[in-house]
């Protein structure tokens, strides 16, 4: 008996008071205004005896959860479930088939379940509905009606234990499997299920059953498609006949013929289900045999690029050899000091080969270059490819523990090579990520190991991942020091507490002039990041120091070595500051306005709109290295003519909207991110520091010294108690430091607690405590690969930062709530649990919540709306969401017309088909569906099979090299420029070109080509611009002149 006006939100507030809330689900049926609450726990009907919906009394019904799930749940009965493959559009091969007890249940919001049983044990299979390759399509044909699912991957597979508890499975119960103690797990052997894409459920039900079934599943389907298409025609349904085996068999022996990197492509193919071997022919097979390795792997890469099913590779083969048999080479073109990285998910059921990305070689593949293709990167997920979360209680997610440790001790099997586990590194294991290697009669584990250091000293476990996590790691360059340049000092600890843990000193002119030097830079950097000689951390620049001296701390040894390379791995320059949904939670919650936030927005969203977004797309396109100057390309009005750069402009805005939208990613203009040291001239008070900004996009750099009260938080900090305020104040002795926060060294607690000096990790520096008696066993290979199970197992980051924040966002005392401060603690040990071995925990009677409805991918049944500052951020910017990209219609700029161009056209025209090629291929290897995603390194739709967001750097450095290796082509050269960039520009787009280049439907247009040499494009435009200025004005003048008249006297008196 609800009113018409009812909203959910106002049923949130009524029914807040009496208990936590799950879920509110508002329902209108035949003109009745209904709802459903669902709470966390039981409460009694008593406690509803007050509530009321505006002032007014409502009928109040308690309902069971068995109730409730009844009435959104639908069983039917089925005759039989099969699962199988399907070759093509139109048929099904059937490898399984089961009619035990078969029950298909229909969950209206979330997914499909089947339940059967299998060799006298139950089990079920849930589909969730957003996993399905295409259509879910219901056919009909002589009273039988069948459902057919096509998956992108395997469903979830769970069986009944003893004890009546539903818990993950990774195979069907098979009573005569058993796997070999020392065999390797082969990708070419996985579990069936790991290959069924293709489910068919049977029913023999009337045609008034159908109609019901029809619109129960597409009521549950409604929010992937608003309709279940229906089949006229019959799907053929095959069984696997002895032919279709031997050939398989056939074909399995001619590709262990192949060379291993055709090999890896195939399987790729094979596991991603791009190509059946139903649909292999043996002629597919002699070709790739035939073919030089390196084309062959180039012809499968550009076969498998769009991530659909090919189901006639002889012709896709065909074709692509017929469009790019010119460019096809025999050479690797990867480049010195790059290596191709091969990389495995492993999910639960099935092993993905991912395509080869060319990435830069670290440390422990540039000792052993030779040995390039026997590294593989190795990543556990779940079957979504999303990370495994932790199951209450631990037993239901057993299986899938267990199979990840089978394969970090026994191994990978593929193609024909066993790989091992080699190391992990602490940011590895953040991702899930490990590294293996296959042996060779030359070059052992065992030997890589001793080649590292061995690490026989180290007797900490996270020490030891902290080790060889160093040789994982691509420095920036590296240089020779000698033994006796190098000194050893003590921490500077004061009141137990170590102000100076991985912080040392560096002379200036080991930064002047090796390290400045080196990287091109126009300043001397104050802090590097480095390795040297089994240590690591941080150098800052010290004027006590002279010559060629390098300070090393206790705290900075892990182990010895006689490696006495310097290798640079990251160094202090200006970076960006952003809040986030955390940050802004906690400011708040100090006393931080509002209106403070909200101005920071709309400051913000005005830099995002035309024409005040120059600021900030200058310095992300120009400082990554995307465009030598794209203030002057903005400047030369390629905005208004050139719709790919207009692209490239929208998407970077989308970017920044999204970020604001989805995690309230806020830009502090008066902010900056930074490394801390300690003061080593004693001059700063206990409460003060010194901090000095720079910028580095002018030459000279422009530096100025902070002065006034500061607010200062760490990257991880997770607590309102881990936030500082301070007084930064000038000091003539620490003017060489720049972009680093000094603090004194009379503080009783030093700053590093607070801040970062660890790349990727953010909370490098944490108090100590306990260590857990996992830590204290002796340091190996074989006790990594337990932590590494331990680590996933526990692994819960994602689950009470979102938590923290729902329980902040409903609280009126926001993070200094008890729940939330208690949260933030779980927090700060989770965030650190891959260097401390302590995992942060969540009690179960915490981890049911009201989500706010600025949280991605809820339904709104379980949403309310937000009422804080961060619901507020994320209404303003939802409308601002869906920016429309300016369509490709070209047209050619006559500014860049140049008549001493011709010449060089057929040659520009032969280079734009090899620079097409290449780009292509990076798109391939990331799965990238635009060039605009791969230059602006905006990724806003990525493949299901991608290397992830931790790679969106990665995506956006393979543009850059291409870049970069293009621009030396295009200067190495005696000839006029810019005539050459004229010749460039005409061959990318001109209309006659753009006309030739279409004809060929395997090659996109691209339109990147040119812009290698964007400041020369930028330079006849605004010469023209200039020229056309002064037409302008000579026109203007000539139209001011006086006619001359005759017999007209002008007096001096005559000033008209």
């Amino acid at each position: 008996d609800l009113k018409p006006n009812t909203t959910r939100n106002m049923l949130w507030d009524a029914f807040a008071k009496v208990g936590r809330i799950k879920q509110v689900d508002l329902r209108s049926r035949d003109g009745e205004l209904k709802a459903v609450v669902v709470f966390v726990t039981k409460l009694d009907e008593d406690a509803f005896r007050d509530v009321k919906i505006d002032g007014h009394p409502i009928n109040i019904i308690p309902m069971s959860m068995g109730q409730l799930m009844e009435g959104r749940t639908r069983g039917v009965s089925a005759i039989s479930f099969a699962m199988g493959v399907d070759p093509n559009i139109s048929s099904f091969v059937q490898e399984y088939i089961n009619t035990q007890k078969v029950r298909l249940y229909i969950n209206f919001t979330n997914f499909l379940e089947i339940q059967f049983i299998h060799n006298e044990i139950d089990y079920r299979v849930r589909i969730p509905l957003d996993i399905l390759k295409t259509e879910m399509t219901l056919q009909r044909h002589e009273n039988i009606t069948s459902i057919n699912l096509a998956l992108k991957y395997p469903g979830y597979f769970y069986k009944r234990n003893h004890e009546g508890l539903w818990i993950r499975v990774t195979e069907l119960d098979r009573k005569s499997h058993k796997h070999g103690q020392k065999e390797p797990i082969s990708v070419e052997a996985q579990q069936d299920i790991a290959h069924w894409n293709y489910y068919r459920i049977e029913f023999n039900i009337p045609q008034t059953t159908h109609e019901k079934l029809r619109e129960s599943l597409e009521t549950a389907y409604k929010h992937v498609k608003s309709q279940i298409p229906q089949r006229s025609t019959k799907i053929q349904v095959y069984a696997p006949s002895k032919k279709d085996q031997d050939v398989k068999r056939h074909i399995k022996d001619i590709f262990k013929q192949l060379h291993f990197k055709v090999q890896y492509m195939i399987q790729h193919a094979l596991q991603l289900r791009i190509i059946m071997f139903r649909n292999i022919s043996p002629r597919f097979c002699q070709t790739m045999r035939d073919l030089h390795p390196s084309k062959a792997e180039q012809i499968l890469m550009l076969m498998t690029k769009k991530q659909t099913q090919v189901y006639t590779p002889d012709e896709n083969l065909k074709a692509i050899w017929e469009h790019h048999k010119a460019n096809l080479n025999n050479d690797d073109d990867t480049m010195e000091g790059y290596v191709k990285i091969r990389k495995v998910v492993v999910t639960p059921t099935c092993m993905y080969p991912l395509k080869p990305v060319i990435k830069p070689i670290n440390l422990i593949q540039q000792a052993f270059p030779d040995y390039a293709d026997h590294f593989l990167v190795v990543q556990f997920t779940d079957e979504e490819l999303q990370p495994i979360k932790p199951s209450t209680p631990a037993s239901i997610n057993r299986a899938l523990y267990d199979r990840i440790f089978e394969i970090l001790k026994c191994g990978i099997g593929l193609c024909g090579r066993k790989f091992e586990f080699l190391c992990t590194s602490p940011d590895s294991l953040l991702e899930h990520t490990c590294w293996f290697f296959s042996s060779t009669k030359e070059l052992s584990i065992r030997d890589m190991i001793d080649t590292m250091g061995g690490f026989e000293e180290i007797d900490n476990l996270t020490d030891y991942i902290e080790a060889t996590g160093q040789f994982l790691v691509k420095p920036i360059f590296s240089f020779p020091v000698k033994k006796e340049e190098i000194e050893i000092t003590e921490d500077v600890v004061v009141f137990n507490h170590n102000l100076t843990r991985g912080c040392g000193k560096i002379s200036p002119y080991f930064a002047r002039d090796i390290i400045s030097s080196e990287l091109g830079l126009n300043y001397t950097p104050s802090v590097i990041e480095f390795h040297l000689a089994g240590t690591k951390g941080i150098l800052h620049v010290s004027n006590y120091l002279k010559g060629r001296r390098i300070e090393i701390r206790d705290s900075q040894i892990y182990y010895n070595t006689d490696n006495f390379r310097f290798e640079v791995v990251r160094y202090a320059k200006p970076e960006k500051v952003y809040l986030n949904k955390h940050r802004i939670l906690m400011l708040s919650s100090l006393g931080v306005s509002q209106t403070v936030f909200i101005r920071l927005l709309e400051d913000m969203m005005r830099l995002i709109e035309k024409p005040y977004v120059h600021s900030l797309i200058n310095e992300y396109y120009t400082r990554n290295g995307i465009f030598q100057d794209f203030d002057r390309i903005m400047s030369a009005r390629f905005l208004e003519r050139d719709p790919f750069i207009g692209q490239l402009f929208t998407s970077y805005q989308h970017e920044l909207i999204r970020n604001i939208n989805e995690d309230a990613k806020i830009y502090i203009p008066e902010g900056a991110k930074c490394y801390a040291v300690m003061d080593e001239t004693g001059t700063l008070e206990s409460d003060e520091i010194f901090f000095q900004t720079m910028n580095d996009m002018e030459d000279p750099p422009t530096r100025r010294v902070i002065v006034g009260h500061v607010l200062i938080y760490g990257d991880s900090s997770c607590s309102p108690d881990d936030i500082r305020v301070f007084s930064a104040t000038d000091c003539k002795k620490l003017h060489h430091l720049s972009n680093v926060i000094v603090f004194s060294s009379k503080q009783a607690l030093g700053l590093p607690c607070l801040l970062s000096n660890d790349p990727k990790d953010e909370n490098h520096f944490t108090p100590s405590h306990i260590e857990p008696a996992l830590m204290k066993v002796k340091a190996s290979r074989k006790e990594a690969m337990k932590f590494m199970i331990q680590y996933i197992s526990n692994d819960n980051r994602k689950e009470i930062e979102e938590a923290l924040v729902a329980y902040g966002d409903r609280d009126v005392k926001g993070a200094m709530a008890g729940t939330t401060l208690f949260l933030a603690r779980q927090l700060a040990m989770a965030l650190d649990f891959n260097r401390s071995g302590i995992s942060g925990s969540v009690p179960s009677h915490l981890t049911e919540y009201p989500k706010p409805n600025f949280y991605p991918n809820q339904q709104e049944r379980e949403t309310y709306s937000s009422k804080s500052i961060l619901g507020h951020i994320y209404q303003i910017t939802s409308s601002s969401m869906g920016f429309d990209f300016p369509s490709i219609s070209v047209t050619y700029d006559q500014r860049l017309f140049h008549k001493g161009m011709a010449p060089f056209i057929p040659e520009a025209r032969r280079l734009r088909e090899r620079y097409d090629f290449e780009l292509q291929m990076i798109l391939c290897e990331y799965s990238l569906f635009s060039e605009l995603e791969l230059v602006s390194g905006c990724v806003h739709k990525q493949s299901c099979f991608t290397y992830g967001p931790s790679d969106v750097d990665s995506i956006r450095q393979a543009y850059v090299d291409l870049r970069h290796r293009w621009r030396y082509i295009f200067e190495n050269s005696t000839d006029d420029l810019l005539e050459k960039a004229a010749a460039w520009y005409y061959v990318t787009y001109h209309p006659t070109e753009i006309k030739m280049r279409m004809k060929n439907e395997e090659s996109p247009l691209f339109y990147s080509f040119v812009w290698v040499a964007d400041d020369y494009l930028c330079d006849m435009a605004l010469f023209y611009l200039d020229t056309e200025k002064k037409r302008e004005e000579e026109e203007k003048i000539e139209k001011m002149k006086l006619p001359e008249l005759d017999g007209l006297i002008l007096t001096d008196s005559d000033e008209k």
